[in-house]
């Protein structure tokens, strides 16, 4: 017995444990005789290091703070084995969509009036701010002030920022409209080979190209 705990048996054998005049069950102890009027808790295994801060706070009758609960572990992947058909598409797809959106945010080359390519690149920000710029373009402002990837801002006539708008527009479509028509084709897939060998760029089997698509084909070969 010490510090009014005592323990009379083997951790295998115990029932509860006795602190002072309270007696205290824990779920991997032996079921307990009811007259002794177990109290249900948990019982943690702590180091030396933990017993003697605690037994600090209780010398100096302080408050205790309970131990907080676990974590739940994060989920893990899955082991290739256990890889389904609707997980594998769902990887392939977020696949897809990164690469497709990092194809439009790095941009097109275009030729403008001073017959030079200047490259321009297509984040979000700069859709955003290159389609109001292309509004201003075609009201009234003459030159307007714009930026080619990675360079200083500098003014650009107008039917410069109408061309570049016109390309920007044309190039994300082309990859919009490609993604949705692959989508449906990796939607449409059974076989987690037949999955793994989807690349972007790919040719898309005709019965899952949109209207729109076959139309920009048509435009491409022409």
């Amino acid at each position: 017995m010490r510090h009014n705990i005592l323990i009379s048996c083997t951790e295998q054998e115990a029932e509860c444990i006795q602190i002072e005049d309270n007696y205290y069950h824990a779920g991997w102890m032996k079921v307990v005789r009811e007259d002794i009027g177990a109290i249900t808790a948990d019982v943690i295994e702590i180091d030396k290091e933990e017993y003697d801060e605690l037994y600090e706070l209780i010398e100096h009758d302080e408050e205790i703070e309970p131990y907080p609960e676990p974590e739940p572990s994060p989920e893990s992947e899955p082991e290739p084995e256990d890889i389904t058909v609707a997980y594998a598409k769902k990887l392939k797809l977020k696949d897809m969509s990164n690469t497709c959106n990092n194809i439009i945010f790095a941009g097109i080359d275009v030729v403008l009036s001073d017959e030079e390519t200047h490259h321009f690149s297509l984040t979000e920000y700069d859709q955003l701010n290159l389609f109001k710029l292309e509004t201003l373009a075609r009201s009234s402002q003459e030159v307007l002030p714009y930026h080619e990837d990675g360079e200083l801002c500098k003014f650009y006539p107008a039917v410069d920022i109408i061309a570049i708008a016109n390309a920007a527009t044309q190039y994300i479509a082309y990859h919009t409209t490609y993604f949705n028509s692959l989508k449906a084709y990796i939607n449409s897939l059974r076989s987690l080979n037949t999955i793994s060998r989807v690349t972007y760029g790919m040719d898309i089997p005709e019965k899952y190209q949109s209207d729109v698509w076959k139309e920009i084909n048509r435009n491409d070969e022409t």
